[in-house]
C-alpha cells in the first residue's frame, strides 16, 4: 500500500515541483512575453495620459477610448533574429528600445470618413510617455510654417520630451506635405550611437500647421525586413494551407461520424449541447474582457470603430465560432460513444462532474495527477524552448493572440474564460475524439496517441499561436511535444486529468509574467491563479482520501430514440383503438321499405367521439342511435 501511494503521489509531486522550479527559472530567458512585462497597472498608465492631456488642456471626456497592452511584433522579430532572445528581453526590460507599451486610442463613434480627430497615446511598461498623436482631418485649418520654423518647434519639444535624451539623436530626414489649408512637416531623428545592424531607434515629430500632432519614439527595422524574412513567403503559406486543409478534413470526419451514429440511434446530444453552450458563453466573455482590442486591424467600409466591433462580434458568433461549436459538439458526442463502447476507463472523473458529485474518488484520482502533469508540462515546455533556441536555428516569435495577457479588462476572469474555451476545444477534438477514434481503427494506443499528436501539431501551425517559431517547421515540435504529453495523460489517467493538466499549464504560464511585474494588482492576480490551483488540489486530495469510487450507469439508449419509440408505441395503440372503435359500428346497412339507409364515420384523428348504430325494433320498426361528443381524439372517444 505504501509503495502504491509513493508511486501515485510522492513521485509525481516531486517531479512536478522540480519542473516547476526549472520552468520559472528558464521562462524569463526564453519566452518573449518577458519582452513586455508591464511594471505599472492599466489605471496608472491611464493616469499618465490624463496628466499629459490636462497639461495641454485636451478634453478627452467626449471620446470613446480603447486601452490595451501592445508589442512591437515586427521589431521584436527583427531584433530576436539579430541578437537572440535573452538580449531582446534585456533591451525591453531596460527600455533601451521601446518594444512594448500601453496604447490608448480616443475616438468618436462616427464613420471613418467623418472622423474629425483622433488621439493616440503610448506609455512604456515603466510609465514613460513615448507617443502622443492628435490626428487631424486634412481639411483642418492651420499655419503654413516653412521647414526651418517647423524644425525649431520640433527641436524645442524634443529637447523637453521626458522619454528620450534628445542630444543623443540627430536629424535623419525631413518631409513636408501641403494640405488644403495648412502645411504639415515630419522630422525623423535617429539615435547617434545605437546601431542595430540596419535597424534604428527613431524619434519622430510631426507638425501640422503650427501644432504638434505626432510625437513618437519607436524602433524601425530595415525596410525590407518583412519581405526578406520569409514570414510571407511560399513555405509559410504552404504550411498554413496544409494546416487549414487538415483541420477541414478532421472537421468533416467528425461531423460525418456523428451524423452516422445519431441516425443509427447510438448517441445522445445533451452533454454535447452543454459543451457547445459553454463554448459560446466563454467566447462572449473573452470578447467582453478583450473588447478594446476586438476587431483591431479590420476595416469594414466607413463604419465607425465602435459599430465595427459589434458587427465583427456578430459575424464571429455566426461563422468561426459556429464551426468550432459544431466540431466540439460532434467530437464530444462521438468520443463519448467510442470510449464507452470500447469500455475504456477514461470518463469516470468527467461523469462525476456531470452528475454533480464533486468529492468522489473518481475526481480524486484525476484532479491531483492532472495538476502535477500540468506543472511538469509547463517546466518541460521551457526546457524544450531552451533546447530549440540554443541548439538549433529556431527563433521564437511573439504574435498578437499570445501577447494579450495585460490587455484583459479583468485579467483573472478574462484569462479564465479564454482558458476554458481553449481547453474544451483542444482536449475534446484531439484527446477525447481523435485518440479513441484512431485507437478504434488501429487497436494500438501508442499509434493513436502519436498520430493524434502529429495531426494536432500540423493543425496548430495555423490555429494555435501559443508556441510560434521561425522557420515555421520548428513550431511543429513544441505542438507535437505538448500534444504527446497531453495524450499520455489522457490515456493513462482520464479525460478530466487531461483537462486539468492543460488548464494548469496555462494558469502557471499566466502567473510568471504577472509575478515579474512591480504592479501589486498584477501580483495579486497571479496569487489568485495560484490559489485556484491550490483549491483544485485540495478538492482532489479530499476526494481521493474521503470519497468513494462511483460507477455511473450510462443510459445507452439516447433520449431522442426513447421519444421516437414512445411515439411509435402510442401510434400503434391508437391504430388498435381505431380498429376497435370502427369495429363497433354497424357493418351492414338496414333494409327498410321505402328507404335507402347507410352510414359511415371518418374520425378527424385516429379515434374520435362520433358513434352511430341501427337497432331493429318490433313490428319492422328501425331505431337509429347517433352520438357526437364535442372535441376530437382520445378524450372524445373515452367520453
Amino acid at each position: 500500500m505504501r509503495s502504491h501511494t509513493f508511486k501515485r503521489t510522492i513521485i509525481p509531486a516531486a517531479i512536478a515541483i522540480l519542473f516547476l522550479i526549472i520552468g520559472f527559472a528558464l521562462m524569463p530567458h526564453v519566452n518573449l512575453q518577458f519582452a513586455g512585462v508591464s511594471q505599472i497597472s492599466r489605471s496608472e498608465a491611464r493616469e499618465i495620459v490624463d496628466q499629459f492631456a490636462d497639461a495641454r488642456q485636451i478634453d478627452l471626456n467626449e471620446f470613446y477610448d480603447d486601452q490595451y497592452f501592445f508589442y512591437d511584433y515586427s521589431g521584436i522579430d527583427y531584433l530576436t533574429r539579430t541578437y537572440g532572445v535573452e538580449k531582446v528581453i534585456e533591451m525591453a526590460k531596460s527600455e533601451e528600445v521601446p518594444l512594448a507599451y500601453w496604447e490608448f486610442t480616443f475616438y468618436r463613434n462616427v464613420p471613418r470618413d467623418r472622423q474629425a480627430e483622433l488621439y493616440i497615446f503610448r506609455v512604456s511598461p515603466t510609465g514613460r510617455l513615448i507617443k502622443y498623436q492628435h490626428q487631424l482631418p486634412d481639411s483642418a485649418l492651420g499655419a503654413n510654417l516653412n521647414e526651418q520654423q517647423a524644425l525649431d518647434v520640433a527641436t524645442r519639444l524634443a529637447s523637453k520630451w521626458p522619454a528620450i535624451h534628445f542630444h543623443d539623436f540627430e536629424l535623419e530626414n525631413a518631409s513636408s506635405v501641403e494640405k488644403t489649408r495648412r502645411t504639415d512637416h515630419i522630422f525623423r531623428f535617429y539615435h547617434k550611437t545605437h546601431d542595430y545592424k540596419g535597424g534604428h531607434l527613431v524619434f519622430q515629430v510631426q507638425i501640422s500647421g503650427d501644432e504638434i500632432s505626432n510625437v513618437v519614439s519607436h524602433f524601425q527595422e530595415p525596410e525590407n525586413f518583412i519581405s526578406a524574412s520569409g514570414l510571407v513567403g511560399g513555405a509559410n503559406l504552404l504550411f498554413n494551407s496544409i494546416s487549414v486543409g487538415l483541420y477541414a478534413l478532421i472537421f468533416l470526419i467528425t461531423v460525418i461520424v456523428f451524423l452516422q451514429k445519431y441516425h443509427a440511434g447510438l448517441v445522445s446530444v445533451r452533454n454535447g449541447l452543454r459543451i457547445g453552450a459553454l463554448i459560446y458563453i466563454t467566447y462572449a466573455l473573452q470578447a467582453i474582457f478583450l473588447w478594446d482590442i476586438f476587431g483591431m486591424g479590420t476595416q469594414i467600409g466607413a463604419i465607425g470603430l465602435l459599430h465595427k466591433k459589434y458587427i465583427i462580434f456578430g459575424l464571429m458568433l455566426t461563422t468561426s465560432v459556429l464551426f468550432i461549436f459544431l466540431h466540439s459538439f460532434s467530437a464530444w458526442i462521438v468520443g463519448d460513444h467510442i470510449i464507452r463502447s470500447e469500455n475504456l476507463p477514461l470518463l469516470s472523473g468527467i461523469d462525476s462532474l456531470f452528475n454533480r458529485r464533486f468529492f468522489t474518488k473518481n475526481i480524486g484520482k484525476e484532479l491531483p495527477i492532472g495538476i502535477a502533469a500540468g506543472a511538469t508540462i509547463f517546466g518541460a515546455i521551457q526546457v524544450f524552448y531552451y533546447i530549440l533556441i540554443n541548439w538549433t536555428d529556431a527563433v521564437p516569435r511573439i504574435v498578437p493572440n499570445e501577447g494579450i495577457l495585460f490587455s484583459y479588462k479583468n485579467i483573472f476572469f478574462g484569462a479564465i474564460a479564454t482558458l476554458i474555451f481553449n481547453i474544451i476545444v483542444q482536449e475534446t477534438a484531439y484527446r477525447k475524439f481523435l485518440i479513441p477514434y484512431l485507437y478504434q481503427k488501429y487497436k494500438n494506443a501508442t499509434v493513436a496517441i502519436i498520430a493524434a499528436a502529429a495531426l494536432a501539431a500540423v493543425i496548430g501551425i495555423f490555429f494555435n499561436e501559443q508556441h510560434v517559431f521561425w522557420p515555421t517547421y520548428w513550431s511543429l515540435l513544441p505542438y507535437f511535444f505538448i500534444a504527446l504529453l497531453q495524450g499520455f495523460v489522457f490515456w493513462r489517467h482520464g479525460f478530466l486529468a487531461a483537462l486539468t493538466s492543460n488548464a494548469v499549464t496555462s494558469l502557471i504560464s499566466f502567473c510568471a509574467p504577472l509575478i515579474a511585474s512591480d504592479a501589486w494588482t498584477y501580483n495579486l492576480t497571479a496569487f489568485n491563479f495560484i490559489a485556484l490551483i491550490v483549491l483544485l488540489l485540495v478538492v482532489g486530495i479530499i476526494a481521493f482520501y474521503k470519497g468513494k469510487f462511483i460507477t455511473f450507469a450510462s443510459n445507452k439508449e439516447p433520449a431522442h430514440i426513447r421519444r421516437i419509440k414512445e411515439q411509435t408505441r402510442m401510434q400503434k395503440e391508437l391504430e388498435i383503438a381505431q380498429k376497435v372503435q370502427l369495429g363497433l359500428l354497424p357493418k351492414d346497412k338496414p333494409e327498410l321499405a321505402g328507404y335507402d339507409i347507410a352510414g359511415m364515420s371518418y374520425p378527424a384523428l385516429e379515434v374520435g367521439g362520433d358513434y352511430f348504430d341501427f337497432i331493429d325494433l318490433e313490428k319492422g320498426n328501425l331505431g337509429l342511435a347517433i352520438g357526437d361528443v364535442s372535441g376530437k381524439g382520445v378524450p372524445a372517444a373515452i367520453y
